[in-house]
């Protein structure tokens, strides 16, 4: 007997693996820094 009720359905494969990455960005202009960080976001989310 499992402990666990067995749905008798297998994994869905489509769930997608987040992979969370942090990045220290420094400066002092904060309007770039605001453009890098948003290209990078978008480049990662493509």
């Amino acid at each position: 007997m499992s402990a666990f009720k067995d749905t008798g359905k297998a994994p869905v494969e489509a769930e997608v693996a987040i992979h969370r990455i942090r990045i220290t960005l420094t400066s002092r202009n904060v309007k770039s820094l605001e453009k890098v960080c948003a290209d990078l976001i978008r480049g990662a989310k493509e």
